[in-house]
């Protein structure tokens, strides 16, 4: 099965990363760096051509959260989650600033 693999930033005294664009395939997950400060993700969602930005709501109004590992590179899976149904871009969002050096994620699309 194809996948696109599509790089993210969050630079430095930032809290949201750049945008990746799906083109027409399905958000399946993230890669994130060690290097990345916050533990607490919540997720934008984007058109085909870069409209909306609206946060990612579980149905009940509750923004999508998922937890990470500080200083861990791991991958989240998002294949089962609401914010893998329909979003063409992705942008993600930290809880706390990026300090130090940017981090680059890489979103994951099938």
């Amino acid at each position: 099965m194809a996948r696109n693999l599509v790089a993210l930033t969050i630079a430095v005294n930032t809290t949201a990363s750049t945008i990746a664009q799906g083109s027409g395939m399905t958000l399946v997950g993230l890669y994130i760096p060690a290097a990345l400060t916050g533990t607490t993700l919540t997720f934008n969602a984007y058109g085909a051509g870069g409209q909306f930005g609206n946060l990612v709501t579980d149905g009940t109004g509750s923004a999508v959260t998922k937890t990470v590992k500080s200083a861990t590179d791991q991958y989240i899976d998002l294949s089962s989650d609401l914010i893998a149904a329909g979003i063409d871009g992705i942008q993600v969002i930290s809880g706390t600033e990026q300090t130090t050096a940017p981090a680059n994620l890489t979103a994951v699309f099938r």
